[in-house]
């Protein structure tokens, strides 16, 4: 009986995860189409000057980076490798805070070359759109840290993989994000 009901409750966290990436994934995709109305409407596309394309790039290494550190502690914790999970782990971390400090930097650049906030439409979206994004990560991070709070009787296999599987999602996000922009 107690298995049942664990599977139940992983299930259901699970479908709440899911749940929550399909409504992230509709409050993207809404400014991802705004996105590019608002380049059809205006005759006009976004472009990056200076470092801020390199400076997107490195970004987008080092949130997958994070992404990967996140499988290899997935990877370590089913191999009961509880070191290289915790080293693992904290990598995700580290790389997700360095991500944050690189839209930081992008952001700074884009103000330096001459895009502020209100530039216009097309580049509010991309603030808009990075933003969103960030606010995100850092939730996610807050998760990470939570995860790796755990003393080791806490924590399970499916509980790595649902926070996994969220910070995987929001790789993935990030990718399009950045792919759009520069489409």
């Amino acid at each position: 009986m107690a298995n049942v009901i664990q599977r139940i409750d992983h299930t259901t966290k699970t479908f709440g995860i899911l749940i929550a990436m399909v409504s992230i994934v509709m409050l993207f995709g809404t400014f991802i189409s705004s996105f590019f109305v608002l380049k059809i409407r205006l005759m006009s596309s976004v472009s990056l000057p200076g470092n801020t394309i390199m400076i997107g790039v490195v970004n987008t290494m080092i949130i997958i980076f994070s992404s990967i550190s996140m499988m290899l502690a997935k990877f370590h914790y089913k191999n009961d490798r509880m070191i290289n999970y915790e080293i693992w782990l904290l990598w995700a971390i580290m790389t997700g805070i360095l991500f944050i400090g690189g839209q930081l930097l992008l952001w700074s650049e884009l103000v330096t070359v001459g895009i502020p906030f209100t530039f216009g439409q097309l580049s509010d979206m991309v603030y808009l759109m990075s933003g969103a994004h960030g606010i995100h990560v850092i939730a996610g991070l807050f998760i990470l840290y939570w995860l790796q709070s755990l003393s080791n009787e806490l924590i399970s296999l499916d509980l790595i993989k649902n926070v996994g599987l969220f910070w995987h999602f929001l790789c993935l996000i990030w990718v399009t994000l950045f792919t759009v922009t520069l489409v």
